[in-house]
């Protein structure tokens, strides 16, 4: 039993070893640095070219908001981070971006979309994350549910390319929303990095076996 417990322990320490790099939870006002592609999205709520940015608890998946982008009507890159200093260490130390992206219970037809994701820095260049576009899409229908996907996708290849002194990494979503008479507010939370888990599962495995030879 003890042995079973010292593993659980050390697999969880290992496990925050190479935890998360959290670039957005959108828990308070500030914006966690994000801009809508010049200027910051907060203090929210806010804005900025005809579309708002706020605080929701919809489609909260970590903590108790999310961040509401309301007041898209036609395919716009509309959401950006330039990572920081601390941001680019988890970036180069990870190789996944993952987040969450709610569509809202709704009875009123049409669609949002995740258009693509551009990732854009100073030796890898613009490049879009995703070979066809939209990279996620929400039909709404009267009687619609509340649902979330995950949007992933690895960089793996950008870091190649990529410098410890990279002056600069930028994530910029495209969002795109319509249908005619309506236009629906997106909902996205707990925007991470983190290695993949085929990374995570070798390191785990290569711990019980540590525990085994010392046993």
């Amino acid at each position: 039993m003890k042995k079973l417990i010292f593993s659980l322990l050390l697999i969880a320490a290992l496990s925050l070893s190479v935890q998360a790099g959290i670039i957005g939870t959108w828990e308070n006002n500030s914006g966690d640095g994000w801009t809508n592609g010049s200027t910051s999205i907060g203090p929210m709520p806010q804005t900025l070219s005809g579309i708002t940015y706020q605080q929701s608890t919809i489609g909260a998946t970590d903590g108790s908001y999310s961040l509401e982008i309301s007041g898209v009507t036609g395919s716009t890159h509309c959401l950006k981070i330039g990572l920081n200093t601390a941001h680019k260490a988890d970036f180069l130390a990870n190789n996944t971006f993952s987040i969450e992206f709610t569509a809202a219970p709704s009875e009123v037809g049409g669609w949002n979309q995740i258009y693509n994701v551009a990732l854009n820095s100073q030796n890898y260049g613009w490049h879009d994350m995703f070979a066809t576009s939209p990279a996620v899409n929400y039909y709404y229908w009267t009687g619609s549910p509340l649902r979330t996907t995950t949007l992933t996708f690895d960089y793996t290849a950008a870091k190649a390319v990529m410098t410890p002194s990279e002056g600069w990494i930028e994530i910029i979503f495209a969002l795109n929303s319509g249908s005619g008479t309506d236009s629906h507010a997106f909902y996205l939370d707990n925007a991470v990095l983190t290695p993949e888990p085929a990374t995570m599962s070798l390191l785990c495995l290569g711990a019980l076996a540590l525990l085994r030879k010392r046993s």
